[in-house]
């Protein structure tokens, strides 16, 4: 059976419903409104997927702190070192690490 996308929006056709209420945008749209943190452990690649989704002004410096006394420092210090050793500019690495937080929580310095 081929679904006839011309006539629907392609997530109804997928979902195979009708949404009641129309939205100005694409759901994926609305996904790119969330904030991230970077609680990854050092995973320089994932942070660069969610950089390029959801775009610096929308990734938050973040550990799943506390840790145990074995490796809680280790894990901050291989999130801090992913987001240094990824590749944009310095202005949004000052945004993940400091800038963003700020801004959300209406902290002014």
């Amino acid at each position: 059976m081929t679904t006839d996308f011309s006539s629907c929006d392609w997530y109804e056709a997928c979902l195979n419903v009708t949404f009641t209420k129309k939205y100005p945008q694409q759901p994926i749209e609305y996904f790119r409104l969330f904030y991230n943190d970077t609680a990854i452990y050092g995973n320089t690649p994932g942070l660069m997927c969610a950089y390029d989704f959801f775009g610096a002004d929308r990734l938050l410096f973040g550990t799943d702190f506390p840790y145990d006394a074995e490796c809680g420092d280790t894990y901050t210090k291989k999130t801090i070192d992913a987001v240094e050793a990824m590749s944009i500019p310095e202005e949004d690495k000052k945004k993940i690490f400091e800038e963003n937080i700020l801004r959300m929580l209406k902290i002014e310095t």
